[in-house]
Formats: C-alpha cells, sequence, structure tokens
C-alpha cells in the first residue's frame, strides 16, 4: 500500500479530532414551563421568529439572537440553555453549530462523504484546534449577544442541535448535494488537502480490496472502515453497514462530484458565449 493511502488513513480522523460541544448549562436542564424565559430573540426560516423550550422572550431588542435553517430541530430541551451558557461565556464572541446529522431512511446514507467532505475541509475541527482560523462558518444555527464583535466560535451540534437534510427520496437527496457543490463555498488549505489525501487513500483502498481481494487488501479495507467510522461520529449517526460498505457511498460522492463539476463548467461556458453575444 502506497504512503499517500496510508497518510489519508492517519490525517482523516485528525481533521475531526477536536469538535467543541456546547456545555451544560448552569443548573442543568430546564424544562419547567413556569421557568424563566430566556432573553433571547430565536428566528426560523424566511425570519419567521419561533420559539422551542420555554418560549423565549420574543422581544426585537432581546440580548441575545438565535437564526436557524428550517432543516435544525433542537433534539434536547436545553437546547437554548447550553446556547445562552456559551454566549455568557464570551458574551463578545457570537457562535456558529456545525448541526449533528441525523438520518431516518436507508438511502440517506449516500450523504456520508459529502458530509465528511464540507466538515474536513471547513478547517474548523482539527488536532490543531483554534491553531486554524475555520475557512467558512457553519450556517445551520448561528447566535449572537446584542453588540457582539469579536471572532466566531464554531461548535458541533451533538445530540442537542441536530439536521435532518434531504428527507425527501434520493432525487431531493441528489439535486440538493450537486446544489451544494456547484455552489461551495471557500476551503481551508490544509483541510483540503489532508480531505483530498483521505479520501484517496478510501478509494485506492476500496478499488484494491475489490480488484484482488487478499487478507492485505482487507486489513488495509478494515482500516479504512475504522477510520470512516471515527469521522462519522463526530458529525452525526449513521448505520453501521453504512460504513461497511462504504465504497458505494463514495462512488455515490464522486459521480456527484464530477455531475457538479461539468455543470458548473457548462454553466461557465454559456455565460462566456451570452457574454460575447
Amino acid at each position: 500500500m502506497d504512503f499517500v493511502a496510508l497518510a489519508g488513513l492517519v490525517l482523516g480522523p485528525l481533521l475531526l479530532a477536536r469538535v467543541p460541544q456546547l456545555k451544560p448549562a448552569p443548573g442543568g436542564v430546564v424544562v419547567s414551563p413556569t421557568a424563566p424565559k430566556l432573553d433571547m430573540l430565536v428566528v426560523g426560516p424566511a425570519g419567521e421568529v419561533t420559539g422551542q423550550r420555554p418560549q423565549p422572550t420574543m422581544a426585537d431588542d432581546a440580548n441575545m439572537r438565535v437564526t436557524m435553517e428550517p432543516t435544525v430541530t433542537f433534539a434536547s430541551p436545553e437546547a437554548l440553555d447550553r446556547i445562552a451558557a456559551a454566549l455568557d461565556d464570551a458574551p463578545d464572541q457570537p457562535l456558529a453549530i456545525y448541526a449533528w446529522q441525523k438520518t431516518a431512511k436507508r438511502y440517506e446514507a449516500l450523504s456520508t462523504f459529502f458530509l465528511l467532505a464540507s466538515a474536513m475541509t471547513n478547517g474548523a475541527f482539527t488536532v490543531l484546534g483554534r491553531a486554524l482560523k475555520p475557512a467558512r462558518l457553519p450556517t445551520a444555527l448561528t447566535a449572537t449577544k446584542a453588540g457582539a464583535t469579536g471572532p466566531t466560535r464554531v461548535f458541533g451540534g451533538g445530540h442537542i442541535v441536530a439536521e435532518r437534510r434531504f428527507p425527501n427520496g434520493v432525487a431531493d437527496l441528489t439535486q440538493g448535494w450537486t446544489d451544494r457543490l456547484q455552489n461551495a463555498r471557500a476551503a481551508h488549505p490544509l483541510g483540503l488537502l489532508f480531505t483530498i489525501l483521505f479520501f484517496y487513500g478510501a478509494t485506492a483502498t476500496a478499488v484494491r480490496f475489490i480488484a484482488g481481494p487478499s487478507w492485505n487488501t482487507f486489513g488495509w479495507y478494515a482500516a479504512y472502515v475504522f477510520s470512516i467510522s471515527l469521522c462519522l461520529r463526530q458529525v452525526g449517526k449513521f448505520a453501521r453497514l453504512a460504513t461497511a460498505i462504504y465504497p458505494v457511498t463514495l462512488l455515490f460522492f464522486l459521480v456527484i462530484a464530477f455531475r457538479a463539476s461539468f455543470g458548473l463548467r457548462a454553466q461557465r461556458v454559456r455565460g462566456a458565449r451570452s457574454a460575447k453575444t
């Protein structure tokens, strides 16, 4: 097995080695309907004011503001309490949360390598911690205190802030990831390099194992299965079978990536022709 595959095997988990989690709020979980209200404004999709446990203060001048995408849900009744506690710990620093990815149907495992690529190339969760500045900030859920001007801290959603993408079937998932890849934002250079090595190693290992099964190729395949499972545990919950047969989901990722690249190139060609005319 070549050195690049070995490097990818080791570097992959290091890209997701440190995913900061929201700490429990002082006093524990607050679920009583008579509990003190949080001085918080929660804004959902299209600017719609919403609220989850207990109803936050819905005043425009609330001290804290949380904005969440329509795919995001609070998987724990203490989600808002933890967010408020994190903001209180560093009032001058907003926070962004990379939501915990949850799946309900088997086809959703096809998102495996898209999610890994997104989290790995960000650069926010490497073993170096905050030494690397994230290339982009998660948009699933953001929160800030009034007047905060400091750098944004990035947290993992854990089992607190969850998200389920593309619940409407394979066609929805395919088109959704195609659109996201075509509109992909910046990647951290080091994170992108390590991610490429990891994906290359996983691909080469799978091809060698399928083309020539042996104890040696099986050992490398099992090592990559283990490495991928370590990475997935940091970003969401997936069926173990999806990891064991990762060549299927990896092939799907590569096909959609090429499709998105071809579509983006075609758009640029059409744009250049229209500009000339």
